[in-house]
């Protein structure tokens, strides 16, 4: 009997000499990194930075979650690049899926270029110029074919006083308010024609091409010796495009008209390429310099009525 109780006393004393699991291992902490940094999880990252950002667009420190973003996806790609060590054994099969991949995604873009009838199909808003129907940051899908806006033949050129202005209320988000003059609409040969805001949005390549790819409403077909141009106005700008240096919109620099829009998922190239630039701006050594390249661009802190 005594000999039975030494024994179970042995084995309680060796089973409480056994060390204690750290809870760390299996703590909520311990559990998160691996989901935020291996697998799907790194993918929620950076769309939880942009949903954070979208109403602090205009915040004091805002620029910061945006570098936070442009990391995570830099991490991302890095880390989808480089191989595992499993694939370091057979080299082929990351390649092939890479292969795979690409494939996908080339017919996936050419099948939607068929349908939507453009070949670029996809933009992302870059400015604040078409508020209050687009923000900075959306995803627009585009269709080609005609776009809507009203046509004027003309035998000469537009001039200055063919355009009448009206008082527009601008309408800042501190909740301060200021008038200035708007275009509301074009003379063009006998008849005025307002700058309405039913027509399409479309995508056209900037002339100069300095400008790049613009977003604006589509204003006004001009006609005039068997060449048709369009006047284009951002929603949220005073004045014409065509006031401002860019050329009348001719039909061959037309990427598509705004048939979509996604909000906020556009941040991802916003963000990937004000990234970029702020890797350019790093070395001049000024940190605000290189952190204004994630700041909302000018004309996004109010809203023209």
């Amino acid at each position: 009997m005594k000999r039975r109780n030494r024994h179970r006393n042995n084995d309680d004393v060796e089973h409480d000499a056994k060390p204690a699991e750290s809870p760390r291992k299996n703590g909520p902490l311990s559990q998160a990194v691996p989901f935020f940094t291996q697998g799907w999880g790194a993918y929620l990252i950076p769309l939880i930075l942009i949903a954070l950002y979208y109403p602090l667009e205009l915040a004091p420190y805002s620029a910061i979650l945006g570098l936070l973003c442009f990391f995570s996806m830099a991490y991302i790609i890095i880390a989808d690049i480089l191989p595992t060590k499993a694939e370091t054994k057979n080299v082929s099969a990351p390649l092939w899926e890479l292969a795979k991949t690409l494939a996908l995604a080339i017919a996936a873009w050419i099948i939607i270029c068929i349908v939507l009838q453009t070949s670029k199909p996809l933009n992302v808003v870059t400015s604040c110029s078409m508020l209050p129907v687009l923000h900075r940051g959306d995803l627009v899908f585009l269709q080609g074919g005609q776009v809507n806006a009203p046509t004027a033949q003309i035998t000469s050129s537009l001039k200055a006083a063919d355009i009448t202005y009206a008082n527009c209320t601008v309408n800042f988000f501190n909740g301060s308010k200021a008038t200035v003059p708007c275009v509301s609409s074009i003379r063009a040969g006998p008849a005025d024609y307002p700058a309405r805001t039913q027509n399409d949005i479309i995508i056209y390549d900037a002339e100069p091409a300095g400008y790049g790819a613009i977003i604006h409403r589509s204003v006004l077909w001009l006609s005039a010796a068997n060449q048709s141009y369009l006047l284009t106005k951002g929603d949220n700008n005073a004045v014409l495009d065509q006031q401002s240096g860019i050329s009348p919109v001719t039909t061959d620099r037309i990427n598509g008209k705004v048939i979509l829009s996604v909000p906020a998922i556009g941040y991802l190239k916003v963000f990937l390429f004000a990234g970029f630039d702020f890797l350019i701006r790093l070395p001049t050594g000024d940190i605000g310099y290189a952190m204004s390249a994630f700041d909302a661009p000018a004309g996004c802190d109010y809203v023209l009525s």
